[in-house]
């Protein structure tokens, strides 16, 4: 679990490098996405498996997910004041950027069919 949040750190200090806010979003998510099934398929998880690691898991994920929403805010904070985007409350825009990128990452394994979650391509 730890290993994560250290890719999360390392990703977003990677991400920094990245010209104009709307890149660093679409490049952000993407490495993330590529990083859930790099992960997932090393380590042959079940979405069983993990719901399995129950509370412990449940926090680290919570920690982890507020750092990315804090990132994300930041990102589009930057976005407002470079004038790429409109004023919005970049707190709740990065809520629902990371809501609908997990719903996207869970249909793609839904409508997969797959036996397991290594068996389904995300980048459809």
């Amino acid at each position: 679990l730890q290993e994560s949040e250290v890719f999360i750190n390392h990703l977003q200090v990677e991400n920094q490098q990245i010209k104009g806010a709307e890149k660093r979003i679409l490049s952000y998510l993407t490495a993330r996405l590529k990083y859930y099934d790099e992960v997932v398929n090393l380590h042959q998880l079940s979405v069983e498996s993990l719901q399995k690691l129950g509370p412990q898991f449940d926090e680290f994920y919570q920690n982890v997910r507020n750092k990315e929403k804090e990132f994300l805010a930041k990102i589009l904070k930057e976005g407002i004041e470079n004038q790429e985007f409109t004023t919005h409350n970049s707190v709740e825009v990065s809520e629902a950027i990371m809501n609908v990128a997990n719903a996207l990452k869970h249909e793609a394994y839904y409508n997969s069919m797959a036996y397991s979650v290594k068996d389904v391509d995300y980048s459809e």
